[in-house]
């Protein structure tokens, strides 16, 4: 950026530049890069931040006192320069000062700990009162405020902040005992480091998994000292897969199972790995079952292994005994909605409706937000395949009863639909049924909903294939010339679509869902089933078969593909 133009219109690139030499240890460098970054007033406050901390590693306190009062002057309410102008007002000796600078960052903002801490520390007042007042997560909180501390080079403070928590507080998080053990290892105390770094290996890990830059530099350095603590090693390889390394993360729970067997959650974050990134696919099976071996009954791990058996070549029944071995008693007593939900799914593929919605309807659900659709499919799909099962037979009257069912969810689901195009396929066969028998102006107030509806965004979230269903209603409503423009097109549009490559993932995973599948797959498996459908309006049922079982190779729990080739398949055998 600055080729050709050493002063840039703002002072971003060299406040990033001044983050990643700072992250590298290269603090001289970091220092002038902000400085450079500084001229601007829009990085003013955030460079001078750096460098007063920068300030405070070098034991500069009065330059500290200086560049974070310069930063307060451009930006009065950040929050961090006002707590280190206070910092070093602490540790030139003006506790009164400190005192008051603390005070009035707290009237503004009682919730900056950082700050509730040096006003503590000023006053002399009991920590106590500080631990106290931590309702959320005592660990998180008071890492974020030891790193910033850290950063300031307040070392020692930031070693008496986490002591403190353990002598306070109970169930610390490992890496409160890992950093201490950090910090105790650099300032040359040997013995306590040891008796950290043991602690820390024996220590629940908690609701947080290491993700800040610092946690890479504690963990990095205790693996230094001891290569093979196995709970080291799978933290490690954590962090480094959240920031895509994904490798290096595997070779961390590789080494990391390899110094204690027994550790279940290196065998299940490698299968993770192996399934979404490293292409080892079939290793994962294995893994995960050695990991349930190790914590049997794991509500996780039998989600999980539900959850990938279908898409690594495993039939419905083999899903179906899996649950039932490892869900003891009735499947709906005491079990989480997700595994619930996966056993519907496989009696719904395995072509068994009844039970599920015997199943679902015995069993209250309670979605998180964004899966509300994954348990209303479920219901829905039963009831839409008996319908069409019953249409088979001939029987209209009791094919309608499902189609309309479909379409209203009861209260134990604890779900609603997002949006109405999810309701649609239920709603066109019920047309069909009621023109079939007759009752032709109820089909045709159906089939001209169906054709109002918008194709966008939101729909294609929700039913990609609704241009398939408004094609069959033109055709309901007598209008088969505007079915085949339609379906000729978006056949035209899905057939190039299936041809793109993606720069990422096609599309986003549920986040309860660890296991992500290849962008090109998942493009295809999407494609290749509506392209099917297109061959299906079409009349061309030989090619309509092959696109359908394509998609369903590569996606098996779309049930409506299952549902559409099942039926075609069998009239073309």
């Amino acid at each position: 950026m600055t080729t050709y133009n050493s002063h840039p219109f703002s002072g971003d690139v060299f406040y990033l530049l001044g983050l990643v030499l700072l992250a590298l240890d290269r603090d001289e460098e970091a220092y002038d890069s902000f400085y450079k970054a500084s001229w601007n007033n829009a990085c003013c406050s955030r460079s001078m931040t750096y460098i007063a901390a920068i300030d405070g590693r070098r034991k500069e306190y009065r330059k500290m006192l200086d560049h974070s009062a310069e930063a307060m002057r451009h930006d009065s309410e950040n929050p961090l320069a006002g707590v280190l102008k206070a910092a070093a007002e602490y540790k030139l000796g003006n506790a009164e000062a400190s005192t008051r600078l603390t005070s009035e960052i707290l009237r503004s903002d009682p919730l900056n700990h950082l700050a509730r801490y040096l006003y503590i520390l000023a006053t002399g007042k009991d920590i106590s009162e500080f631990y106290a007042c931590l309702n959320s997560s005592p660990s998180q909180t008071c890492l974020d405020l030891a790193y910033n501390l850290i950063d300031a080079g307040l070392t020692k403070e930031a070693a008496d902040l986490l002591e403190g928590l353990c002598h306070y507080s109970r169930n610390m998080d490992t890496m409160v005992y890992y950093t201490l053990a950090y910090l105790y290892g650099k300032a040359g105390h040997s013995e306590r480091f040891e008796t950290a770094a043991a602690k820390g290996r024996t220590a629940q890990t908690g609701g947080v998994y290491p993700f800040r830059l610092w946690e890479w530099k504690v963990l990095t350095y205790i693996l230094e000292k001891y290569p093979d603590d196995a709970t080291a090693l799978n933290l490690l390889g954590c962090l480094l897969y959240d920031k895509g390394h994904y490798e290096e993360a595997a070779q961390n729970w590789e080494k990391g199972i390899h110094a204690d067997p027994d550790n279940y959650m290196a065998y299940r974050n490698l299968a993770v790995a192996y399934y979404s990134h490293l292409d080892r696919r079939n290793e994962v099976p294995g893994l995960l079952r050695k990991a349930l071996s190790k914590h049997p009954g794991d509500r996780q791990l039998i989600y999980e292994i539900s959850y990938v058996m279908p898409r690594l070549n495993a039939s419905q029944e083999e899903k179906l005994d899996f649950l039932r071995r490892n869900c003891k008693g009735d499947p709906a007593d005491d079990i989480r909605d997700d595994i619930c939900i996966e056993w519907a799914k496989a009696y719904n593929r395995n072509n068994q409706p009844e039970k599920t919605l015997q199943l679902l309807q015995s069993h209250t659900f309670i979605p998180c937000e964004g899966g509300e659709h994954v348990v209303a499919e479920q219901y829905m799909f039963a009831h839409y395949n008996l319908g069409r099962r019953y249409l088979e037979k001939g029987d209209r009257e009791q094919a309608v009863m499902h189609f309309r069912a479909a379409q209203c969810l009861p209260e134990n689901l604890g779900a609603g639909i997002w949006h109405e195009a999810k309701l649609v396929p239920a709603q066109y066969y019920e047309a069909y049924c009621l023109a079939q028998t007759g009752e032709t102006d109820r089909a045709q107030t159906i089939y001209r909903h169906i054709l109002e509806l918008s194709v966008d965004y939101f729909s294609n979230m929700h039913l990609s294939e609704l241009p398939y269903f408004q094609a069959l209603s033109w055709d309901g409503t007598g209008n088969p010339i505007r079915g085949q423009l339609l379906i000729r097109r978006c056949l035209h549009k899905w057939e190039e679509e299936c041809q793109k490559k993606d720069s990422g993932y096609f599309r986003t995973t549920p986040f309860f869902v660890s296991y992500c599948e290849d962008p090109a797959t998942a493009r295809k498996a999407h494609y290749k089933y509506l392209i099917g459908l297109a061959n299906l309006y079409l009349r061309d049922k030989k090619s309509a078969e092959e696109n359908l079982h394509t998609a369903l190779l590569l996606e098996p729990d779309n049930l409506y593909c299952w549902l559409e080739w099942r039926t075609l398949f069998a009239y073309l055998e």
